[in-house]
């Protein structure tokens, strides 16, 4: 099966204006786009929860065009299903939601859903390092 848009000549350029104006028309209270050598990130912000969308860099201009084609198909579903009360933004954003530390909600939980999957629980905070007590454990030594 052929990716989508895999042959399209819709410009990049194009595809940005149209993910900016979906953002706006949808209520965004802030985006940008930023890139380097290694990744292009998409921020935004809607009511005060920061999301980032990270897409690695392709190499030639055709995937490129088709990469921003889907970006744009999929993040219009997404607000659109939301705007028709299908959904909520929390479920449909929650894996790009930006934590404290600069990691997604989905960079944090994806390593742990295997263990998920078996029974273990989500890891909310990190595990206290060897050296490091709680007042309560030093009470009870």
């Amino acid at each position: 099966m052929a990716k989508y848009a895999s042959k399209t000549k819709v410009p990049v350029s194009r595809s940005k204006a149209e993910l900016e104006r979906l953002m706006e028309k949808y209520g965004a209270d802030a985006f940008g786009i930023m890139s380097d050598s290694r990744q292009v990130q998409i921020a935004f912000t809607f009511d005060g929860i920061n999301c980032v969308i990270r897409i690695p860099r392709v190499e030639n201009a055709a995937d490129d065009r088709q990469q921003w084609r889907a970006l744009v198909l999929v993040v219009k579903a997404k607000l659109e299903a939301i705007e028709c009360g299908f959904t909520t933004f929390e479920d449909e954003f929650l894996a790009t939601v930006i934590m404290k530390n600069g990691q997604t909600v989905g960079e944090y939980a994806r390593p742990q859903l295997q263990g998920l999957s078996m029974g273990d629980s989500l890891r909310l905070l990190p595990a206290p390092s060897d050296q490091s007590t709680t007042k309560h454990e030093r009470k009870r030594g």
